[in-house]
């Protein structure tokens, strides 16, 4: 492929990115190539992209104290039980990282309850 297909390729896959992401129904159709394109070599396919990498206990343990700190320890720790034998981090096995990390950010993003609302302190 010439280095202009590649780019009307992109263009193409941008555009309907965009589209999808704006909700519309159809994608603006991309510019036709300026010149036929030779068919490509036949090639082997592509590697599978690598596996995203293991969360690490620090990133946790940020994610943990952040729900500490806007939600009160009692949260945080409703949120390793989940994933933990205890109330410690340290119970918290390595595959079970990122979905603690993922609870965790479920949890700051989820609007605060009345009640526990309530129950903290005014500044």
């Amino acid at each position: 492929m010439s280095l202009e297909t590649d780019i009307q390729a992109n263009t193409a896959a941008i555009l309907e990115l965009t589209a999808a992401i704006l909700g519309n129904k159809a994608a603006p159709a991309p510019a036709p190539p300026k010149k036929a394109a030779a068919a490509p070599p036949a090639t082997k396919p592509a590697a599978a992209p690598p596996p995203p990498p293991t969360p690490t206990r620090e990133a946790v343990t940020a994610a943990c104290v952040a729900v500490n700190g806007a939600r009160g320890q009692d949260t945080a720790k409703k949120a390793i039980k989940q994933f933990g034998k205890a109330d410690m981090l340290k119970d918290v096995q390595p595959e079970n990282f990122a979905a603690l990390i993922a609870g965790c950010e479920a949890i700051l993003a989820a609007p605060v309850d009345a009640e526990e609302a309530q129950d903290e302190p005014e500044l």
